[in-house]
């Protein structure tokens, strides 16, 4: 055969499947060596009865074609499979191959010999004990998202992602099954290539219009990712101890490959839009409301209280959510890759450039630069390996000091935005003055590379070691300018700046030993590590005001006043950890974990802290008992998994003692109070996890199932403990043993690749059905913190009770189902839970000779806040509304959901108080077509052209829902809604 023909083999299996027998040959001669084949070869597949001992990989594969159907074709680095017919002859194969079609699309359906990256070692669902679901590039591609994590909404059951704004850069929630803990963070773990990575930066870079927690995965290209895998249970993430107990998001980048050289460009353009607006009352709607507001309250409308009514033009009509939100923001991605490899090399080198506009006026704009490089060498003897990966990526980000959505309920008759002479028009609060400041200006530098080098130091024990270092660093700046200013009032007025700079640096190093053998007919594999990392976290801000030009903006020499804050924050991490898998007779599993873990956020006596995990499976369609069921029911494994994880995102430093600074100053001695006392004996919070499920594969595969059932029980809860005034200090932190419960359902299904070679079917659908409970807690509990016996999401509101009818002002339950006014003490009678009930997606693939066409949908029940009710201004204001209050109380005798118009403040305890009551809260259920993609290849014939494709794709395409308000993801009229994003563009690879 060829080079590694004599490699040897150790495999002892009895009627084991035909398969399964192949791909444990594969993971033997791995990575020198690759099988490549048709999903359907194993169609009717024999069972093979195998006894080796160090038996060379040609003696194998003539074995297992003495006892099958098909013949092996070696080559350099791979070994192709084909099936022959008793004469003989070769048999047609009419499934696309494993690794890619006749039109080079990588086949989307996860198969049970797919190769998945879990924690420290590649898998296959066939052998896995636990709960690991993977996306890869394909389904990554087809979405025009610029953060990796909007490419997993919908698409991994347990996975619940939601956007705050529809502004890129701005914060991106994120939970994998459920809250768990009643105060502290529960955001799953990130790595990339092996280096943790904080999906946060915090304060924003000083910007309202990101937020306080920005969401640094928008600086990664998702164009570089070969695959993201969630891991959920207690098998898939206890080694990851502490740190993996909330989940864990794995983010894989692309490695070069085999081959010629290959050159790789796609160009895409696009548009993003808000797909869908408010209803506002228009002209003659608002005047009304406003008119009848006066006349409520008895008050005249003059010139000083009412310039909409006695000044402004009443004819005219502005609709302010086009003016502000309603533009086409611009895209463009250049993305070039250059792949290849000789012998026991492989590269790949990349590089992007995106321009992104937005839906505001004017020449907002993010543009993102990125370079990627990796490369990976083995020796001749294929005992050395090693591997680098790297990237550095810039972006810079010129946008409004604040989201433009916040203006869009302006008075519709308010004055034209600019002047007969063009120039902007100061007579009133114009929002467009946004064009001119306040201005934010953000440059942030990605820069992570890692390092992995292995040796084989005797045979099947491998040395290992793993070196990572992350750098995310950003500074911005903040004007606002003189010029903000009406031109009467500019002659005293002064222009302000503030600089922001941000720094954090992740470096890890992990070195492990590596061995498996086979036994008989059993394998084992052993993993022994250890984990050392250190995070650090710098951030500084400067606030210059008194500029008395605008051309000094930003120079500190020219300010009247500055002031500045800053802040360090340093972790440290430290762990050993072991895995034990075993494997009998290719059916009987076994996964042992271990992990000690060390970290800088708890006191000296408790640092340190055991985690652990335990996992077993059972593929009982290797049973010879369920033969007579294998042409329906071609796979079956039931898995089962419980451990133990601990949870130290409870910030840092919080068990010493703290102080804040007194406002003012002494005889100009800052003064300082402490805030927090000192504890050095609460310890880490921990989650029980146990989860049961059940694997199916019909029809030769052809459909797969998942059922799994988790049940996960956190307790050691730490919580802030009130303290009396004596002590100096508000509060402390420690434990206290409440129980937090989540437990859920999870469903998913594939359907693969029906059809023959000119038409095809590929089809997923994952639900989840997720549950959360506060099972005990000692004492009263905090308002805040919940309720016994019911979810953490849940809020006790007000019940809203109409109006009064003499009034118009709104009535609540006082407790006994009789309405009260708001200036009584009412209570919360009403649950409102605001976790979703069930979310998932349905994904249909069709492909036609040279066409495909891809469309999934995403789904979430839910309650939400509704977005009709103005956070700030009551209806009767100097303010648009959504067209419901017109429900109004008009007259005596009248019972309405909306209380009266009005433009004073006598009103406002009622307003409030039904913020805060069931009115404002209702059905956000949605179901949205999250993506569309129609891709066309093109065949070229006497040019070298390897591949091109046409492709048009569509994010967030249309909504079906019956929320009220402009988006039931965001649930805020304040801030941008989820855009749609439409693009076209062309691939072509040479």
């Amino acid at each position: 055969m060829g080079q590694d023909a004599s490699t040897k083999i150790t495999l002892h299996v009895k009627q084991a499947k035909l398969q399964s027998v192949v791909e444990q040959v594969e993971r033997q001669v791995k990575p020198a060596l690759h099988f490549i084949y048709a999903n359907d070869i194993f169609n009717g597949q024999k069972r093979i009865t195998l006894d080796c001992d160090n038996v060379p990989l040609d003696d194998v594969l003539k074995k297992i074609e003495a006892q099958s159907g098909i013949y092996f074709t070696h080559s350099t680095k791979t070994i192709m499979l084909a099936a022959r017919d008793e004469k003989g002859k070769d048999i047609p194969v009419r499934t696309v191959p494993r690794k890619a079609d006749s039109l080079g699309k990588i086949n989307k359906v996860t198969t049970l010999g797919e190769t998945v990256v879990v924690a420290y070692e590649l898998t296959t669902r066939r052998i896995y004990t636990g709960n690991a679901t993977p996306v890869n590039s394909d389904d990554i591609s087809n979405q025009p998202v610029s953060n990796p994590l909007l490419a997993l909404q919908g698409r991994v059951p347990g996975l619940f992602i939601s956007q705050t704004s529809g502004m890129s850069g701005t914060a991106i929630n994120v939970q994998i099954r459920g809250k768990n803990s009643l105060m502290n963070d529960t955001k799953p773990l990130y790595i990339i290539d092996d280096i943790p990575f904080n999906p946060i930066l915090r304060g924003g870079l000083g910007s309202v219009i990101w937020g306080e927690e920005s969401n640094a995965l928008d600086f990664i290209n998702p164009s570089d990712i070969e695959s993201i895998t969630i891991l959920k249970d207690a098998d898939a993430t206890s080694i990851y101890g502490s740190r993996g107990a909330n989940g864990v998001v794995l983010i894989t980048t692309k490695k070069g490959k085999v081959g010629k050289p290959s050159l790789s460009v796609d160009v895409n353009y696009g548009i993003e839009q808000v797909p869908r607006y408010n209803h506002l009352l228009n002209t003659q709607q608002y005047l009304a409301m406003r008119r009848e507001a006066f006349k409520n309250d008895d008050v005249p409308a003059v010139e000083r209280n009412a310039p909409d009514l006695e000044v402004w033009d009443t004819t005219r009509y502005t609709d302010w959510q086009k003016e502000l939100i309603g533009h086409a923001a611009g895209i463009m991605n250049v993305h070039a890759s250059v792949l290849g490899g000789i012998g026991l090399m492989q590269y790949l080198i990349s590089g992007s450039y995106q321009k992104r506009g937005t839906v505001f006026p004017g020449s907002f704009n993010t543009q993102k630069s990125n370079v990627y490089f990796n490369s990976t060498a083995i020796s001749p003897n294929k005992k050395f390996q090693v591997g680098i990966t790297g990237t550095y990526a810039t972006t810079q980000s010129f946008l409004p000091g604040a989201d433009m959505s916040n203006a869009t309920t302006l008075a519709p008759d308010a004055p034209p935005i600019y002047n007969p002479d063009g120039s902007l028009n100061f007579s009133y609060v114009n929002p467009l003055i946004a064009l001119i400041g306040p201005l934010f200006n953000a440059n942030v530098k990605n820069l992570y590379g890692n390092v992995k080098i292995q040796y084989e130091i005797l045979p099947r024990l491998w040395l290992k070691a793993s070196f990572g270092d992350y750098l995310l660093e950003g500074n911005s700046q903040t004007t606002t300018p003189i010029s903000t200013r009406p031109p009467s009032l500019r002659d005293s007025a002064t222009g302000s700046a503030t600089s922001y700079q941000y720094d954090a640096t992740s470096r890890i190093f992990e070195p492990q030993i590596n061995y498996d053998n086979y036994l008989w007919n059993s394998k084992f594999s052993i993993i022994l590590g250890a984990t050392l990392q250190g995070y650090s976290e710098n951030r500084q801000a400067i606030y210059a005001t008194g500029f008395k030009e605008d051309a000094f903006l930003g120079n500190l020499a020219f300010a009247g006043n500055i002031t500045g804050t800053s802040d360090k924050t340093d972790y440290r991490y430290a762990a050993l950890f072991g895995r034990i898998g075993y494997q009998l007779c290719s059916r009987y599993l076994l996964n042992l974990n271990v992990r000690r873990d060390g970290s800088s956020r708890f006191g000296s006596k408790k640092q340190y802290a055991n985690f652990g995990s335990v996992g077993v499976g059972w593929i009982f369609s290797e049973e010879r008992f369920t033969s007579f069921a294998a042409n329906v029911v071609s796979f079956g494994k039931l898995r089962m998994s419980y451990g133990i994880a601990g949870n130290d995102q409870i910030g840092d430093y919080n068990y010493l003692e703290q102080y804040e600074r007194v406002g003012g100053s002494y005889q100009g001695v800052i003064g300082y109070q402490p805030s927090s006392l000192a504890n050095q004996e609460y310890a880490w919070e921990q989650t029980r996890k146990f989860e049961v499920g059940l694997e199916l594969g019909f029809l030769k595969d052809k459909i797969s199932l998942t059922t799994s059932h988790y049940r996960y029980r956190s307790s050691n809860q730490l919580v802030n403990y009130s303290l009396p005034e004596l002590t100096g200090a508000g509060s402390t932190k420690g434990n206290i043993p409440a129980v937090v419960r989540n437990t859920g359902w999870e469903w998913m299904a594939h359907v693969n690749n029906i059809g023959n070679n000119r038409f095809g079917w590929s089809a997923m659908v994952n639900v989840t059905l997720p549950f959360n409970k506060l099972v005990s807690y000692p004492g009263q509990v905090p308002a805040d913190l919940g309720i016994v016996g019911k979810p953490l999401t849940q809020l006790m509101m007000y019940r809203a009770m109409g109006t009064d009818p003499n009034t118009g002002a709104y009535l609540f339950d006082d407790g006994t189902g009789h309405g009260a006014p708001a200036s009584e003490n009412l209570k919360r009678v009403v649950p409102v839970n605001l976790a979703p009930k069930l979310y998932g997606g349905i994904e249909n693939t069709f492909r036609y000779k040279s066409w495909e066409v891809d469309i999934f949908f995403q789904f979430v029940q839910q309650q939400g806040m509704k977005d009709i009710f103005d956070p700030t201004y009551m209806p009767g204001y100097q303010r648009n509304q959504n067209v419901a209050v017109l429900n109004r109380w008009q007259e005596k005798g009248q019972v309405s959901d909306w209380q009266r118009f009005t433009q004073t403040s006598t009103l406002r305890k009622g307003y409030m108080k039904a913020l805060e009551s069931n009115l404002h809260y209702g059905d956000a259920s949605y179901v949205r077509c999250k993506t569309l993609s129609i891709s066309k290849k093109i065949l070229f014939k006497n040019l070298q052209v390897k591949d091109a494709k046409l492709y048009v794709q569509a994010e967030n395409l249309f909504t079906i829902t019956s929320y009220e308000g402009l988006d039931p993801e965001t649930q805020s009229h304040t801030v941008l809604p989820v855009l749609r994003t439409i693009r076209a563009g062309v691939t072509i690879t040479l």
